[in-house]
Order: structure tokens, then C-alpha cells, then sequence
């Protein structure tokens, strides 16, 4: 029989009374702490930044050394040095400012990077472009530069930029372009950011100087690029390393190797090996079981056979790594049956 409830009844229901008013319980209260996070700081990528940007500031460190060699046909050496995360004003505002601030964008990624050459490096290359030793340090604070070193600054930036793109080439088809060169490190639009960067520092040597270069990325600019595993697992050597690895296992597959088959063998005591005289004929065992080696490496099991008129054996079981398809090998490397 269905009953209905009464008013008073689905009073009692929401209240939690049964049967009468029951005691009310107490509210559970839980204890959380609320951590704060600011979507637009950088830090969780930049703190993958300096494993991750390892192998291609090693390609660009190679390459870029060997078109600053290209431009001044002395001797050049550029060595990666460590990679670490700033803020991009406190960097900016860091800067010397002798240096050469040069912004640097990258049409596929978003944010714009800084290529600063410090003021030492400006020196000695403007010097050693022109046929000097380098030891002759123009970079004075302040001072405005010539049209002349602006030009070899553009040439510098231009063979750094076509560097960059290469060394990146493995992890993200990217093209790196000069935007604009910076007023100074007093430059607004740089001094108030506040974006979170990847700073790369690079060691130059040059005939009698040295200097330093600095590439700062945002972090921003970094992540759309597949993420971090895609820059730590690219290869280094790029794509010119895949197009020569035909040919290199054609070179090899080229290479001769000599085989030994051992058909049969005997044990001699010392004193019948002194005994032996012309003639003499040795008892040897001939068992169809042959191995074959290639120096110390036992590569086919075997057995004894004849073809065409020769002595051949039939591999009947492979032992090296790569394995074959069973087949009849020559032992005196003529005619293959």
C-alpha cells in the first residue's frame, strides 16, 4: 500500500531527524592550503631548459664556429657553455653597455629572442676582419659605433641567425631573422618584461681576444616546440648523418672478409711432431660437422659436402647477430654452387 509522506515527516528527512530529532552532526571541516600559480611565469619550462637546449647549442656551437672561420680566416673557437633561466629585464638590465642587442624573432614560434654580442667580442672581430691581432679593444661604454662596425655586426648576426636555423633544423623546421637591433640595455621594451628566458652563453676565442655571446629565448617561444623530449632526443648530427648511412652500409657491405673452415683435426704428442718424417701419414678423423670463422669468431655451423667438384660446406645454422638464410658456402671461394 503506498503512503504518502507528510509535510512534517520531509521536514524531518532534510533536517536528518529519524524517528525524532536526532542529534544534528557537526560539519567536517578539511584543512587545504591554496598555492597560488601564475599561468604567465615560465619557470616549470625553464627549469627543463639547460638539459634541453644541450644538443643544439652543441650543433650551433660547431657550426657557428665554422662560419665565423669563413668570415675572418683565422682561428675561431667556439665552445657551449651553461644555459639558465632569467628573468628578461633583470637580464637586459645586466647587460653592458658596450654590447651589441640585437632582437631576433622566428615567424613559426611566438616572443622575440635577443642575439647580444658582448663588447670585447664586437672589438676583436671588427679588428680581425680587417686583418688586425685583436688586441685592440674599441668597445668604449657609451660610445655610439661607426657604420663600419655596424656592418660587420650585421654580418656577424646574419651567419649566427643562418647557424641558429641549422642547429634547430633536427628538432623543428624553424627560420631565425634579425627584427631590429636594441638601443641599449636602457631599451623600455626590455627593461619592464617580465617573461621568463632561456639565456644560452657561448665562449669565443679568437687570434688574440675573446669574447662572449648570449642567446636569450623565451620560454614562451620554446614550448609549442613538441615539448622538451623533442629537443634532448634529437639527433646531433642531423639529417646529413641519415643521407650517408646508405652509403655507409654499402662501403661496408663492400668489405672482404676471410673465412676459415675447419674440415678436420688431430692431437699429436710433442714427441711424434718431433718424430714426423716425409712421407709419414697422419691418422686424422674426418667428421661432417665443419665451423667456420672469421678470425677468433665462430660465424656458421655446417656440414661436408661436394659440388661441382669441390669440396663445399652447407651452413646449417648462423651464430652471429645478423643471421643469414641458409646456403652453400665454397670453401675455396670459387665457383658458388
Amino acid at each position: 500500500m503506498n503512503q504518502l509522506l507528510t509535510q512534517d515527516e520531509l521536514d524531518a528527512l532534510l533536517r536528518g531527524d529519524s524517528a525524532g530529532r536526532a542529534a544534528e552532526s557537526e560539519p567536517v571541516t578539511v584543512s587545504r592550503r591554496v598555492r597560488t600559480y601564475d599561468i604567465a611565469n615560465g619557470e616549470r619550462t625553464a627549469a627543463n631548459a639547460e638539459a634541453a637546449l644541450q644538443p643544439v647549442n652543441r650543433r650551433f656551437a660547431r657550426m657557428f664556429q665554422a662560419s665565423l672561420f669563413g668570415m675572418l680566416r683565422c682561428a675561431v673557437k667556439v665552445t657551449a657553455g651553461s644555459t639558465r633561466a632569467d628573468n628578461y629585464g633583470r637580464y637586459a638590465r645586466n647587460l653592458q653597455t658596450s654590447a651589441s642587442i640585437n632582437l631576433v624573432t622566428a615567424p613559426s614560434l611566438r616572443g622575440a629572442g635577443l642575439c647580444v654580442f658582448d663588447g670585447e667580442l664586437v672589438s676583436a672581430v671588427v679588428e680581425n676582419y680587417f686583418g688586425g691581432y685583436g688586441r685592440l679593444h674599441t668597445g668604449v661604454e657609451g660610445r655610439e659605433r661607426n657604420l663600419t662596425e655596424l656592418h660587420v655586426i650585421d654580418l656577424m648576426l646574419g651567419r649566427t641567425l643562418r647557424a641558429l636555423t641549422q642547429a634547430w633544423r633536427p628538432v623543428t623546421p624553424v627560420q631565425f631573422e634579425a627584427a631590429e637591433r636594441s638601443t641599449g640595455p636602457c631599451d623600455p621594451d626590455l627593461s619592464i618584461s617580465t617573461e621568463t628566458v632561456a639565456i644560452s652563453t657561448f665562449h669565443i676565442e679568437l687570434k688574440g681576444a675573446e669574447g662572449e655571446l648570449h642567446l636569450a629565448l623565451p620560454c614562451p617561444m620554446l614550448e609549442p616546440v613538441r615539448g622538451y623530449a623533442a629537443l634532448v632526443n634529437a639527433p646531433e648530427c642531423g639529417g646529413e648523418a641519415q643521407r650517408a648511412q646508405p652509403s655507409m652500409l654499402t662501403a661496408l657491405g663492400e668489405a672482404h672478409v676471410e673465412l676459415c673452415a675447419f674440415l678436420a683435426e688431430t692431437r699429436l704428442s710433442l714427441a711424434e711432431v718431433m718424430g714426423l718424417k716425409v712421407g709419414d701419414i697422419l691418422p686424422i678423423p674426418v667428421s661432417d660437422a665443419v665451423t667456420v670463422k672469421a678470425g677468433d669468431s665462430i660465424l656458421f655451423h655446417g656440414t661436408r659436402g661436394t659440388a661441382r667438384g669441390q669440396v663445399v660446406v652447407t651452413v646449417s645454422e648462423a651464430t652471429h647477430a645478423a643471421g643469414i638464410a641458409t646456403g652453400r658456402l665454397p670453401v675455396a671461394g670459387q665457383d658458388k654452387p
